[in-house]
């Protein structure tokens, strides 16, 4: 056991841990309290983490939130090539979405962004790429879009990848392929819950525009 914390997990459903690995193997672990929405980061002296270490990286409010405030909350993370954390945070209270951008590894100073357009969709997804800059998968609700943020230097750039034709689903997750492109999974949900129609889309980024500059490349599909 490497670090304990007073916070249930609850059946919620919503993304309340995430984990990511440094270069070094050094693991850092985020949390959020589904009582009260506190955010707290441990963080490892070593690879098996024998001297854990717990940050509250957002304080909580002791109060007992309701069932529809848990579905809110969640939390995704990566890390940088020098060990340094980023993460999405949405809050349990009022929904809202904050990229917190870690100036060091367990997270005690942070510069939170917002990326434009963020909004009460699916829980947005981050990666890092070998540039070090940070890449944010989310839904634009009002646009009907899947944008890919591009932020550095606590500014975002975002761009439209992908069109939602029936709604926002409840999946949306990202990763790199080999040739370091954004590769980001989703799921276009009509809501109902019974005879729902639904599709599970999976948009490669070919039009690197907001990553490396304008290319004659098509958009992605």
């Amino acid at each position: 056991m490497a670090a304990e914390l007073e916070s249930p997990f609850d059946d919620s459903g919503y993304r309340s841990l995430a984990v990511a690995v440094g270069a070094d193997d050094r693991p850092v672990a985020a949390r959020l309290n589904s009582r009260n929405g506190a955010l707290s980061v441990i963080t490892c002296a070593d690879a098996d983490c024998t001297t854990p270490r717990v940050t509250t990286a957002r304080d909580g409010r002791d109060t007992e939130p309701s069932y529809e405030s848990r579905m809110r909350g969640g939390v995704s993370m990566a890390m940088r090539a020098d060990g340094r954390p980023v993460i999405v945070h949405r809050d349990m209270r009022d929904g809202s979405v904050s990229l917190l951008d870690c100036r060091d590894r367990d997270c005690a100073r942070i510069d939170p962004v917002a990326p434009a357009g963020l909004s009460r969709g699916a829980l947005p997804t981050v990666v890092t790429d070998a540039a070090g800059r940070t890449l944010v998968a989310y839904q634009d609700l009002a646009a009907h879009r899947i944008m890919l943020a591009a932020c550095s230097d606590g500014r975002c750039e975002s761009a439209a990848v992908g069109r939602i034709r029936y709604g926002p689903g409840a999946g949306l997750a990202m990763t790199l392929d080999g040739q370091g492109r954004p590769v980001i999974a989703w799921t276009d949900d009509n809501g109902l819950r019974y005879g729902s129609e639904w599709a599970l889309k999976v948009t490669t980024v070919l039009n690197a525009r907001i990553l490396t500059g304008p290319r004659p490349e098509p958009p992605a599909r």
